[in-house]
């Protein structure tokens, strides 16, 4: 009679072993990682609202990166607004991979250059007024 056999399986689709958000802006954000080399359609990575459940929820921004590539600008996001991204691998024949676990960031605000100035002749003259 044999004893216990131990053996490890390992996932056919890796997520990639990094994945960051980087050079965030008011409206919009950079995502990047390291790439898969059997990434053979590449990568799907969405960004929703903070606490949204990925699984339910239309994300803010969505879309495909090729194989080939390692990052994505992800645009038509909202100022001072937290929010939280995710990928996963799509390796054709071998499946997709797992989503990854969240990674948040919050946009800054917008930035206005000081100081401002607001020529207020260029607004129309009337010649009525009515106090309420």
């Amino acid at each position: 009679m044999a004893g216990p056999v131990s053996f490890t399986t390992t996932e056919l689709c890796a997520l990639p072993a990094t994945f960051e958000v980087v050079n965030v802006l008011p409206d919009s954000a950079e995502l990047s990682w390291a790439a898969i080399p059997n990434a053979t359609n590449g990568y799907n990575w969405a960004v929703f609202n903070a606490g949204d459940d990925p699984l339910n929820a239309t994300p803010v921004a969505s879309g495909t990166a090729a194989s080939g590539d390692t990052s994505v600008i992800a645009t038509g996001l909202t100022d001072n607004t937290n929010y939280e991204a995710y990928i996963t691998t799509d390796c054709g024949a071998d499946g997709t991979s797992d989503l990854s676990a969240p990674v948040p960031f919050l946009t800054p605000c917008v930035i206005f250059a000081a100081p401002y100035f607001n020529d207020f002749e260029a607004f129309p003259v009337t010649t009525s007024l009515t106090i309420a």
